[in-house]
């Protein structure tokens, strides 16, 4: 375990595994606060489609071979949650700055006001999908045994809870949205290029594999020549 959690991928890592704990304490106090019942009925039901739609989608984007590339699959899907996430915390952001001072209620009878603030929420559990998703195809492309695998998802376990635990510890104080807004996009942006490193990390080990196969295919064709 120690082996594991100190090394360069996990190190690396390790700011996403944190952003993605703390992170999942925002979308519930937002529903509760500006939502009307129904409308937060309807969020509920919606958050567990949105969410499972996203993780299908990034899962597809890693490993069906729609580019026969892995390298630029994985590229691609970085570059994907990257935007996704990166959009829904500055649109928080911005939306919570007006919310501070106009306190809406907000219900479907009123569809241009809620449709911008429903949005937001929708965007924040896709967010959630993809995040979780491609931090889990990492960790599994990372492990070279399946016993390491396990570690590595222990790990991850182990501090995104850290993660929840103290952001749902702040959210409780209560702390008002537009700061935790701002955390979380601070978070997200600092764990960024230290994601990005982890790709790179699985993308050098795709290339490894690939040039591996190359020279077995390669020595096959000499053999049988």
């Amino acid at each position: 375990m120690w082996r594991l959690a100190t090394s360069r991928p996990i190190l690396l890592l390790v700011p996403l595994f944190w952003y993605f704990g703390w992170m999942q304490a925002y979308p519930g106090t937002y529903l509760a606060t500006y939502f009307t019942v129904r409308s937060r009925a309807l969020g509920s039901f919606l958050s567990a489609v949105v969410g499972t739609l996203a993780t299908w989608l990034a899962g597809v984007l890693v490993d069906l071979p729609w580019v026969g590339s892995r390298r630029k699959r994985a590229v691609a899907t970085f570059a994907l949650v990257t935007a996704l996430n990166s959009a829904t915390w500055i649109w928080a952001v911005y939306i919570q700055n007006e919310y501070r001072r106009t306190r809406p209620v907000l219900d479907w009878s009123d569809q241009r006001a809620f449709g911008r603030g429903f949005g937001l929420y929708m965007l924040e559990r896709i967010s959630l999908g993809t995040v979780e998703n491609y931090i889990y195809w990492c960790i599994g492309n990372l492990s070279d045994a399946p016993g390491d695998q396990i570690r590595y998802s222990s790990l991850l376990r182990g501090i995104e809870t850290a993660g929840v635990a103290v952001g749902f510890g702040v959210q409780a104080v209560p702390t008002a949205l537009i700061v935790t807004a701002g955390i979380n996009m601070a978070f997200w942006f600092v764990a960024l290029p230290f994601s990005y490193y982890a790709t790179v990390q699985v993308v050098r080990k795709f290339s490894s594999i690939e040039e591996k196969q190359r020279r077995e295919r390669g020595d096959a064709v000499l053999v049988s020549a």
